[in-house]
This record gives structure tokens, sequence and C-alpha cells, in this order.
């Protein structure tokens, strides 16, 4: 006989979201993707910051050369932290703490990390982060090979810019120091005219001194009484 008041034996957790998915977006701070988005969204934000510090290359250096460092991290911060985003949902589809992404700013430790992130096997089913990432489309797998030869046809033209670069600070270093060279010759002049000048009155002064005691010495000679 069934007992009417037992609890449900039924598992009500593991089969919550089981067939359930969500649609992924790329600026989402939450939710899960797989290796196909993952590679996607990574290489996006690689183009975003390679086109942003072009235009620092070829706009800003040289009117605000000695600024270069302060607009680099401009770029460099909202790139990192993109690519932490991404890497933590990537992580929650592994069923992983989304802490794991700083091994992205570990030298050595951040290439392994990489491959995992983009050979790791997801989660098939929800896990604590949530319900799996819709299937992967076949525009996302055509963009996971379009990219990267994108990327690739682009690094001529990047290098160029990045030789450019060290072109105009060298050539900018070089004007301040020569500036500064200029302007430190032309005090140590000013100041040496200063010290001619200075001498200059000094023997005059003198030679005025020794002209009077020349002068005077008749003088005493012709007033002496003779004996």
């Amino acid at each position: 006989m069934t007992n009417l008041y037992a609890a449900p034996s039924a598992d009500m957790t593991a089969t919550a979201y089981q067939g359930d998915t969500y649609l992924p977006r790329m600026f989402q701070k939450d939710g899960r993707i797989g290796r196909v988005r993952y590679l996607v969204y990574e290489m996006i934000v690689t183009v975003l910051t390679v086109a942003a510090m072009s235009a620092l290359l070829t706009w800003l250096i040289p009117a605000y050369g000695p600024m270069l460092s302060m607009f680099a991290m401009v770029v460099w911060i909202p790139s990192t932290a993109l690519t932490l985003v991404v890497t933590r949902r990537r992580l929650h589809d592994l069923g992983k703490s989304g802490w794991l992404g700083l091994l992205h700013l570990v030298p050595v430790a951040n290439l392994f990390f990489g491959l995992w992130m983009v050979f790791g096997r997801g989660d098939p089913d929800a896990n604590q982060f949530g319900v799996p990432p819709a299937p992967t489309t076949r525009a996302l797998v055509i963009a996971a090979f379009l990219i990267p030869v994108a990327i690739i046809a682009v690094l001529p033209s990047y290098q160029d810019l990045q030789e450019k670069w060290i072109a105009d600070m060298v050539r900018f270093k070089t004007n301040e120091l020569m500036k500064e060279y200029k302007a430190g010759a032309a005090a140590k002049a000013v100041a040496a005219g200063d010290d001619v000048d200075e001498d200059a009155a000094a023997a005059s002064d003198d030679a005025s001194t020794d002209g009077g005691q020349a002068a005077a010495a008749p003088e005493q000679a012709g007033s002496t009484p003779p004996r």
C-alpha cells in the first residue's frame, strides 16, 4: 500500500532544466558559452583591441607622444575586462569557478589555460551556473574560420604601424632631448657671458685704481721738501 504522506521520490533538481538551453549574447555578464562561441568572442575582442591600438598609433602619437602609455591603458583595461568576462562564462560551462580566469594573466600558464578553454568539453546538461547554451550555428562556425584569416591578413599592416610608432617615438624623444640640450647650452652661455662681464668690470676697476695711484705718485714726490 502506498504511503500518501511519504516525501516525493523523484529528483526535482537534476532534471529541472533537462533539455533547456538559452541563446547567449556576447556582451552578457552571466550565462554559459561553448568552445566555438568562446573562440569567436575572444577573436572579436582581439580585433577591437587591435583596431583601437591602430587608431592610437596613427592619430595620437604625433601630438601626444608622452601620453601614449596612458592611452594604451585606456585600451588595455576594457580589453582585459572583456576577456575575463568571456573566460568566466566559458569556465561556467565547464562547471568551474570564474576565478580561474585569472590564469589568463599568468605567463606560460595562460598558454595551457587557453588550450583548455578552446578544447575543453562543457557540461552537456544544466549545472550550478545555469542551463547550457544553444547549439552552435553555422554562422558561428564560419566566423571561427574567417576571423583568424582576417587577423592574419591585417597583421603586416599592424606591424608597419608599430614600426612607424617606434620611429615616431624615437624622433619625438630625440627632438625633446635636443630642445633640452639647446636650452641648457643657452643657459650656460648666458651664465658665461655674465661671468665675462663681471671679470671685465673688475679689470676696469683695477685699472682705474692703478691709474689713480700712478697719478698721485708724482704729486707726492713734488710736495716732498728738500733737505
